[in-house]
């Protein structure tokens, strides 16, 4: 799919961020790994930063943001909303009339998926769309970043880039995929910046311990110390992108400051596996290191995307994406 010509969309010129106008930007999923690093990135560059919460959000100051709203001079403001609600998130966009959202928000965890399917469809998928609506009924200039994620890809072997076709293998991919298109739709049919960002794995120390990394380094202490006798995971030959979160969260804002909109993969130029730097403790007396694959090199890519079309080839294997 070709890029439209600029003319056709709203304010599509970069607003230099040294000038008088204060940038606004709304974030969801604001607590979360990328909400966090993407709040103090924006602080960074003079923005007003606000982000969504939920009701069930309890104890603001023990979560990622903590240190953000802990003064009395917090420099991020909260709003209780919930993508599942379309009058909630109307009133947010409407009250604030943002320069750029990020919709990072979402049932992301993939096992749990396959449990609370209709709710993952409801919130990860018509998410996007209730944000979408709100911005078309409220400002079309308004900028979108939808954070997509390279599990759409599923089952189409890789090397994967934005012309690869989506194959989805769980409820969460599938979700995205929707939410991916919606994006696009409303792009093309009511000349929104709206953007995709298909984003690899990625990973920090503010990484959920439901995951791999955190999974791991979580429980090191409780084997040293007795307390648990040994780690339990999925397949340690499925690869991923190693990426830092905090890098991954700059190519958002760089994507919405671009005159056209984008659907751009972002990830790190490697990928390898869970026990390729990993000490694998058996919870014995006796340790032992499993000797990964060499990760191999991943070109990276920063060009728009062309449709998707086709379905896998016969014989193509499936991926290990829900291996975790």
């Amino acid at each position: 799919m070709g890029v439209p010509p600029s003319n056709r969309y709203h304010d599509l010129s970069p607003r230099p961020l040294g000038s008088s106008t204060v940038p606004t930007a709304l974030i969801t999923g604001i607590t979360g790994q990328d909400g966090s690093y993407l709040a103090e990135y924006l602080l960074d560059k003079d923005y007003q930063v606000h982000g969504t919460i939920r009701t069930t959000t309890h104890d603001i100051e023990d979560t990622r943001i903590g240190h953000l709203v802990t003064t009395d001079a917090a420099p991020i403001t909260l709003h209780v909303t919930d993508l599942g609600d379309s009058h909630s998130l109307m009133r947010v966009v409407e009250d604030l009339h943002p320069d750029e959202i990020y919709n990072l928000a979402a049932q992301s965890h993939v096992r749990a998926s396959f449990d609370q399917p209709v709710h993952t469809g409801d919130v990860t998928g018509l998410g996007a769309v209730r944000l979408l609506e709100a911005i078309r009924q409220t400002d079309p200039a308004i900028r979108y970043y939808q954070a997509s994620s390279s599990e759409m890809f599923g089952s189409t072997p890789p090397p994967q880039s934005e012309t690869t076709p989506f194959h989805p293998r769980s409820p969460y991919a599938v979700a995205k995929v929707y939410a991916y298109w919606a994006t696009v739709n409303y792009r093309e049919g009511f000349d929104i910046h709206a953007n995709n960002g298909i984003l690899f794995n990625h990973e920090s120390p503010r990484r959920g311990k439901e995951f791999v990394t955190r999974k791991i380094t979580s429980t090191i202490p409780r084997l040293m110390k007795g307390d648990q006798k040994k780690l339990v995971l999925g397949n340690l030959d499925a690869k991923r992108d190693w990426g830092h979160a905090r890098d991954y969260v700059r190519a958002m804002h760089m994507m919405l400051q671009h005159p056209e909109p984008l659907d751009l993969a972002t990830r790190s130029v490697t990928s390898s596996t869970p026990h390729s730097p990993w000490w694998i403790w058996t919870g014995s007396n006796t340790s032992r290191s499993t000797q990964g694959s060499t990760a191999q090199p991943r070109s990276t890519t920063s060009r728009p995307t062309s449709p998707r079309h086709g379905r896998r080839s016969a014989g193509s294997p499936r991926s290990h994406l829900r291996s975790w």
